[in-house]
């Protein structure tokens, strides 16, 4: 039987998904927290035993790529699940949502 996967109800972020995330708070580095906080990524991977993502973020600045995994190219950090504030398979909402913040609206 064919279904529309548009009707799923998907609780999860899946692979390919784009995400709205914030660092985790014991994070004190300033530059790295608002970079996540201002930019969405990507799901690059996950990880279903610790519930871990792997996040590839595009356009990453010099100052805070050390604290990224560099692998092809591509600069990617695990966050948890709690640390990603919303996901959709579509990137213009959420870059909505940070305008939103943003401005305060």
């Amino acid at each position: 039987m064919k279904h529309l996967k548009y009707f799923e109800n998907i609780t999860d972020p899946q692979i390919g998904d784009y995400v709205y995330c914030e660092e985790d708070k014991k994070e004190s580095d300033i530059n790295l927290k608002n970079y996540i906080a201002n930019n969405i990524g990507k799901i690059y991977r996950h990880n279903d035993m610790t519930l871990q993502y792997l996040i590839e973020f595009d356009y990453v600045p010099d100052y805070i790529k050390g604290r990224f995994t560099k692998r092809g190219g591509k600069y990617l950090r695990w966050l948890a699940i709690n640390n990603i504030i919303e996901f959709d398979s579509s990137i213009k909402k959420l870059k909505l949502k940070i305008q939103k913040n943003k401005y305060n609206i």
